[in-house]
């Protein structure tokens, strides 16, 4: 899986730079990127997650996907994987999910909704009010997902969605959840009926909003290489 072809993209990329920096879509903490199948819904999550990680923000991170091995297609290996990443990046989330594990031994075998809960938002929910008592800002985390569409179990992925999705507004502004998949009825039912609202998820057509530069980005693409081949042959192409 890589990341964006650099200078492309560039729209979407930004949009969801304002959004991590929470220049844009500030009260909305769900930015969801939807569609068609190879249109570079991946790559645009490799570059977000890249994004986050170079700025020290990346909590967490998980790509579902089919073809790389049933590990990457097993919801119920989400919230397990996401705990040790939360483990590695804040000491307080550290302290707060060891315990918890030490306390059920058996807790990446619960169901979902519990580890979801034990897992995931409740070290988060420590993390934020203990910064508060501590009087120190919020460090900015950055979760991404994609490929939800890729999860085996289409019904445990709705679970998955609707826990993230209605716990999100509860958690501090800092924290932002990235997701990306298919618009497949099953996650668009349960995303666009938050849309209604208002307050939990901006969603982000990516074929409509990337139509109008498609072409540019394939001309960047096709320059760039092109220029390469004629280095490499010693060939004399005029830039333009």
């Amino acid at each position: 899986m890589s990341e964006c072809y650099p200078s492309t993209r560039c729209k979407t990329l930004q949009a969801i730079e304002n959004w991590c920096n929470g220049h844009d879509q500030d009260s909305l903490p769900v930015f969801w990127l939807q569609g068609p199948p190879g249109i570079g819904k991946t790559a645009i999550s490799k570059s977000v997650a890249s994004y986050a990680q170079q700025r020290g923000v990346l909590a967490a991170n998980f790509f579902f996907s089919i073809r790389i091995g049933s590990g990457c297609s097993d919801g119920k290996l989400l919230f397990p994987t996401m705990a040790h990443q939360l483990v590695s990046f804040h000491p307080s989330l550290q302290a707060s999910i060891s315990a918890t594990l030490r306390e059920d031994i058996e807790l990446p075998q619960r169901s979902i909704d519990i580890q979801f809960r034990r897992l995931f938002q409740q070290p988060l929910l420590f993390y934020i009010q203990q910064s508060l008592i501590d009087q120190v800002p919020c460090t900015p985390l950055v979760i991404v997902l994609d490929g939800l569409d890729e999860c085996i179990d289409h019904d445990l992925m709705k679970n998955i969605i609707r826990n993230l999705v209605a716990a999100a507004p509860q958690l501090h502004p800092t924290v932002k959840l990235f997701l990306a998949s298919r618009p497949e009825y099953y996650i668009t039912s349960i995303l666009r009926n938050y849309l209604q609202t208002g307050d939990h998820v901006y969603e982000y057509d990516f074929q409509c909003m990337e139509w109008s530069h498609s072409s540019s980005d394939v001309e960047v693409y096709l320059r760039d290489n092109l220029n390469d081949i004629a280095e490499k042959k010693q060939w004399n192409i005029q830039r333009r």
